[in-house]
């Protein structure tokens, strides 16, 4: 009887994802994207850098004071205000934020290189940090504790005023429209913002693109951590010998040597990186969740919970790393977020409303100028997500491709032009 019910929900889910493939524009299309395994796909993402001059190709670093007091905050005085970046053009232009995954911050290699795309095309460009990287939580978090979708929404909505501000003040040249685009955790929170946008109305947004949103952030993050989990199968020595391959191949492709416009940066992963399957599907969750350490690090120093214990001052900081380590997401949403946000939404599953995608369904469904992108095998959704949003969406607002894992073919020449194609209606 067990096995006959797992075998139905199973020909349920494979039903779903063929329906939502064949509405969807790209499924009728040739999509020759090279790998099949959405693992490897989500780790060609660590090989993303700018595809301008240097490391930092044309980006310019800029500042911004939000919350005042955040400036003198403990171990970040002098630090304590936004950072983002911006790529100016020197005409007149529409300006399109970028708002980056879990984690991630202004000159993440995705974010770069997403930068670098929209610049060479015409637009300027404003990339922001995840509300879960360190400066934006010291710098904007009014809670200090990310996670709340709504209320994160309404931080980075703030932030977003502050950076357009100083870049119209600082930048010659006029601003025409306005666009937003969010990855993954980033998506999810440009959702949020377009419902404080349409009732605000303090930006007005011309145009969206959701590239790879999570819809249930407790889903989202028990698959990172199920994957992260299986350090405990591998061992600690294979852990670390993973760990340090990863960091020096990626390293490697920092050089300036490695052109990332080249046909084969991207291309042949599984021999250049070769590993096994379940080394794969662990490094795809490890990188996910490989800034947690920095949020509660950062986030207990906005807002002290009192749940570590460790000794820290100015010239003890490593006892508190360590503490830290044995985290990863689900600790903090356990420790620290689910006590902290209980008390303001006193039911988890209204709490849980307040962080997830059906709480803005609505807003985005009727707002025709969101668009959605999605890979049918990311693992942060399943089936039904992407069925579901699919129906909000339509396929006229909507790209759903067969491969590409978490965010895996944002480099894909096709993914760039539909990128080009949702934005070129800004100019």
């Amino acid at each position: 009887m067990i096995k006959t019910r797992r075998l139905w929900l199973v020909m349920v889910m494979i039903m779903l994802t063929v329906l939502v493939l064949a509405t969807s524009p790209i499924w009728a299309q040739e999509y020759n994207y090279p790998y099949k395994n959405p693992d490897v796909a989500s780790l060609s993402v660590a090989l993303m850098k700018s595809k301008g001059k240097g490391i930092l190709g044309d980006v310019n670093l800029m500042n911004v004071a939000n919350i005042a007091e955040r400036n003198k905050t403990f171990l970040f005085e002098g630090r304590g205000q936004l950072r983002f970046g911006f790529y100016a053009q020197k005409q007149a232009a529409p300006l399109i934020f970028l708002i980056a995954d879990i984690g991630g911050s202004p000159v993440s290699g995705y974010m770069m290189y997403e930068a670098d795309l929209l610049y060479q095309n015409g637009f300027n460009v404003v990339t922001l940090a995840s509300p879960f990287f360190w400066n934006f939580i010291v710098s904007s978090s009014r809670t200090g504790i990310p996670g709340m979708t709504n209320e994160d929404a309404a931080d980075m909505y703030q932030a977003m005023q502050l950076a357009l501000n100083k870049v119209k003040i600082e930048h010659r040249h006029p601003i025409t429209k306005l666009g937003l685009i969010g990855f993954g955790f980033g998506a999810l929170e440009a959702a949020h913002i377009s419902a404080v946008d349409q009732r605000e109305k303090k930006i007005n947004i011309d145009r969206y693109l959701l590239i790879n949103p999570v819809v249930n952030v407790i889903h989202a993050v028990t698959e990172i951590e199920t994957r992260a989990s299986i350090a405990l199968e591998l061992g600690r020595s294979q852990v670390e010998y993973l760990k340090a391959k990863a960091f020096n191949f990626v390293v490697d492709h920092l050089d300036l040597k490695f052109k990332v416009d080249a046909p084969a940066y991207f291309i042949n992963l599984e021999q250049r990186f070769a590993v096994t399957e379940k080394d794969y599907k662990f490094l795809s969750g490890v990188i996910l969740r490989m800034n947690i350490g920095d949020t509660i690090f950062a986030s207990q120093l906005i807002n002290n919970l009192k749940v570590l214990k460790s000794r820290l001052d100015r010239f003890h900081w490593n006892d508190r790393h360590k503490e830290i380590e044995a985290y990863g997401l689900v600790g903090y949403l356990q420790k620290i977020f689910v006590p902290f946000h209980s008390i303001k939404y006193p039911y988890l599953l209204n709490l849980i409303k307040h962080a997830n995608f059906n709480y803005v369904r609505q807003e985005v469904r009727k707002n025709k100028n969101i668009f959605l992108m999605h890979n049918a095998d990311d693992f942060i959704i399943d089936a039904d997500q992407l069925a579901y949003l699919d129906k909000i969406f339509g396929a006229e607002r909507s790209f759903i491709y067969p491969l590409g894992g978490h965010l895996g073919n944002l480099w894909y020449p096709q993914n760039q032009n539909d990128v080009i194609k949702v934005m070129t209606a800004l100019k």
